[in-house]
């Protein structure tokens, strides 16, 4: 396609990007010597070059080489300056120091912890200017602009924090904390021209705004209007923001360049109507484009979107042709130049790509698809709302593939329905988010704003229901996780890659590696699933007292939850489960109730999406309230829910769970799964303990050729080994010390860490 032929500023951007892209994830030592030798090559091409008479023929080439290699240079000298020395600098307040700082803003708040940013102003008696995360107790609540005063432990992040945070400091509990509540003595002309005044300002403003939204269009809608005018998601129920990631229309919500299109060609709509002079709409545009990247708190991809909004207006400014490729590097350019933090942004690397994405691939296959010429209004009509839809899933196609590898790496999975999703949200979204500074300015109009603010609630609601539609489909999303894409994407990226810079003679040379990687896929995926993959069962126990089954058949995933609702054990069966190629959790089953089961069920629930949870019959008035309160949750988060008593439940489509439960002590159970060739026994000590009828343990455990016996919240022991019998060949103990220990076939094996990993293969 030739991305560079006749483009050297469009070059020089993306050697400027790269360049600092290695210099920021290189170590800084490496960093040092990789500048010495830029310098060095510059040095002795500039001597040659002048040096040598016969180059004079070459004088272009030889002048390119020295402007790329100073290019790269000055990249890679910039990324030292702003990034590597002042981590060095910072890294000597390491330790336990007495410190004051200021506070930018509050990134995280739960119920006994929270984060701040803020603005380290003095360490000891050393005074500084470093950007720092504050992690202390939930009960300290600070306000932006406060001055706070306390000893901490400070330390550098492991790795270049992407927000350009150079330290974290740590407060212990009980510590006193001095601080200087001066968020309100200060001015708007204070605020506004104090280190971080902008930023505070502009959170003031979103807050202000989603609590306004909020209160007068309803929680659902007013907090969607919110993620979609200005990017403020924390008032979004978890479960919309999963169903909009599922669904594959995330985008609609990320304030990028689709939002300042439609919100600033809608102004744009506005003064042309009003017979505004051309030159009039663009200092307007662009003044309004200031307000709104205000108001986004400066996102980078939008700072981006608004950067290249401005290189076009430039260009018509000077009478100049338009180059969308080179506004696009050179605005990603200057956005690195300003922030060097911001070349790690994934929202920014996101946008870039699939800007790049409509401004090579979507033109050369658009125009080969003709317009209708139909004499019939009605036909015509037609063919142009199927020509729309066609190209907006075009679109969502060549975003999705340039987005690809971002997808792979770090979220391991694309969403399948997103061809069928796009085509019906966007006309949606787009009105909606139109229609929502129409409504801030009528709303106080009272008869007006409140029929448009009906208007409003209606798409919001409208919205949330397809987005739920299409995420609760199956299959909704693909996983990335399987092996042949870590060399199927790869590949990809390197051909596309070669496909974009490379000047062929035919530019439909260009769409092979796309239609390659289609293909591949498909038939990689057909061959996997068709395949009869074992399924996998693991038992995880946590600190002695919580225990689980893992089971994954293939793409799906099933839980069968014996604790009491640990914290610690769910994250680890969730990261688990993130790490094989199951979409969702096919059934989450519960054995018994327990109060810490509210508040990890209703976070897992709204995480992830679980099709089915299985919740044993309540018995006494307080598990029926807890498992009202499940209910609750599972139903919010678009989840079947089945209650069950003594019998067989199906977890997978080829393994079923039987569970024998004692009426009188919740944690004395027996839970067999059953595979299409082996069986599995997972019993409870308290179980053994318990169970006095040598029939019913022959009955229970002689046909299951493993036997498990997990702790399950009960603090007794099973007094003797089990004994083998009927087709038992293995029996595996987990005891409660912390260095759990773990007996197969008599042996005793020590494993270092506190929880215990076992698996075995069910054929």
């Amino acid at each position: 396609m030739g991305l560079f032929y006749r483009r050297p500023l469009c070059f020089f951007a993306f050697l400027f990007v790269a360049f600092s892209l290695l210099g920021f994830l290189l170590d800084s030592n490496i960093v040092f010597f990789s500048f010495g030798i830029l310098a060095l090559l510059l040095l002795l091409l500039c001597i040659a070059t002048f040096a040598i008479q016969r180059w004079k023929s070459k004088r272009i080439f030889c002048l390119m080489g020295i402007l790329s290699l100073a290019v790269a240079v000055f990249s890679v000298g910039y990324s030292l300056l702003t990034v590597t020395l002042p981590l060095r600098r910072a890294e000597r307040f390491e330790g336990d120091h007495v410190f004051v700082a200021e506070i930018v803003r509050e990134e995280y708040r739960a119920d006994d912890y929270a984060r701040y940013s803020v603005n380290l102003l003095q360490v000891g008696e050393e005074p500084t200017e470093i950007s720092a995360i504050l992690a202390c107790d939930s009960t300290a609540e600070f306000s932006p602009k406060d001055r706070i005063c306390a000893k901490g432990e400070l330390c550098s992040f492991p790795e270049k924090d992407r927000d350009g945070y150079l330290l974290s400091i740590s407060l212990e509990e009980n510590t006193d904390i001095y601080f200087q509540p001066l968020s309100k003595s200060f001015s708007l002309s204070e605020m506004l021209f104090s280190p971080s005044g902008i930023v505070i300002l502009s959170d003031r403003c979103q807050s202000a705004l989603r609590e306004r939204m909020v209160a007068l269009l309803g929680e659902r809608s007013g907090s969607l209007a919110a993620a979609f005018f200005v990017g403020d998601r924390s008032a979004l129920p978890s479960s919309a923001v999963r169903d909009f990631g599922r669904s594959g229309t995330s985008h609609l919500m990320a304030v990028s360049g689709l939002h300042f299109s439609i919100l600033l060609g809608a102004l744009d709509f506005l003064l042309r109507a009003l017979s505004c002079p051309k030159k009039g709409r663009l200092v307007l545009v662009t003044l309004a484009s200031f307000f709104f990247l205000f108001l986004t708190g400066f996102s980078m991809s939008a700072c981006r979107s608004a950067l290249m909004l401005y290189a076009v207006y430039l260009t018509f400014l000077f009478q100049e042709e338009v180059d969308s490729v080179t506004s696009l590097f050179c605005s990603f350019a200057l956005i690195v130049l300003i922030s060097p933090y911001a070349i790690v942004d994934l929202g920014l690397w996101m946008s870039f790509l699939a800007t790049l994405g409509l401004l090579t691939l979507y033109p050369m296959i658009s125009e080969k698809i003709p317009r209708s010429k139909n004499e019939r209004w009605v036909l015509r009509s037609l063919l142009r709302l199927a020509r729309g839809a066609l190209m907006l899933i075009l679109m969502t196609t060549i975003a999705t593939l340039f987005l690809l590898p971002i997808l792979w790496a770090f979220w391991g999975e694309i969403s399948a329905v997103s061809l069928l999703a796009n085509p019906i949200l966007s006309p949606i979204s787009t009105v909606f988010l139109v229609a929502i500074p129409i409504w801030l300015v009528l709303s106080f109009v009272p008869w007006l704003g409140a029929a448009v603010g009906i208007l409003l609630s209606w798409l919001g609601e409208g919205i949330l229901s397809t987005v739920h539609f299409f995420s609760r489909l199956p299959s909704a999303t693909i996983s990335l996780n399987y092996e042949f894409c870590r060399i199927l994407i790869p590949f990809f990226a390197v051909a596309m890659t070669a496909g974009l810079v490379i000047r062929f003679r035919k530019k439909w040379v260009v769409l092979l590696p796309p239609i390659a990687l289609i293909l591949s896929f498909g038939i990689c995926l057909w061959a996997v699933r068709v395949s009869d993959r074992t399924p996998m069962v693991r038992c995880i126990s946590s600190q002695g007292r919580h225990d689980a089954l893992w089971i994954s058949d293939g793409d799906e995933v099933a839980i069968c939850d014996l604790s009491g609702g640990s914290y610690h054990l769910y994250r680890t069966l969730l990261a688990e489960t993130s790490a094989t190629t199951a979409p969702e959790i096919r059934s989450l089953v519960l054995t018994h109730y327990h109060q810490g089961h509210l508040g990890t069920m209703e976070e897992v629930l709204q995480s992830e999406m679980v099709r089915t949870i299985y919740l044993p019959a309540p018995r006494g008035k307080e598990e029926r309230s807890i498992a009202a309160g499940l209910w609750r949750s599972a139903i919010d988060a678009g989840s079947e829910v089945v209650f069950y008593e003594d019998g067989e439940i199906p977890l997978t489509e080829r393994i079923t769970a039987e569970i024998s439960m004692d009426a009188s002590d919740p944690f004395a159970l027996a839970l067999t799964l059953i595979g299409e060739n082996d069986r599995l026994t997972y019993v409870s000590q308290a179980w053994l303990a318990s169970c006095d009828d040598e029939e019913e343990l022959g009955e229970i455990l002689g046909t299951s050729s493993t036997v498990l016996v997990g702790v399950h919240g009960s603090s007794k022991k099973a007094s003797a080994k089990l004994p083998e019998r009927g087709n038992v060949e293995r029996v595996v103990y987990c005891a409660e010390q912390a260095n759990a220990r773990l007996y197969v076939d008599g042996a005793e094996h020590y494993l270092s860490m506190p929880t215990v990993w076992w698996a075995i293969d069910l054929p």
